[in-house]
């Protein structure tokens, strides 16, 4: 089940501005009707951030799909 989905720059753009848990927080409990543990959303935002800084590699294209499942 995919929570997330958009190019590589609007993810990027979502991990600075401090979005992306929400957006992914959101779609977690519209899909699974239920409400996510604080440790896992920190979770999420600590992993988020590590993969933003990979995909800051110019070799890859802003135009890139990134899906989280």
């Amino acid at each position: 089940m995919l929570v997330y989905n958009a190019t590589k720059q609007q993810f990027i753009d979502d991990v600075r501005a401090n979005l992306i848990t929400d957006a992914i927080e959101n779609e977690v409990t519209r899909r699974l009707n239920r409400n996510s543990p604080r440790s896992e959303v920190t979770s999420w935002e600590n992993s988020l951030r590590f993969m933003m800084s990979v995909l800051l590699d110019e070799a890859i294209p802003a135009s890139a799909g990134v899906a989280i499942e």
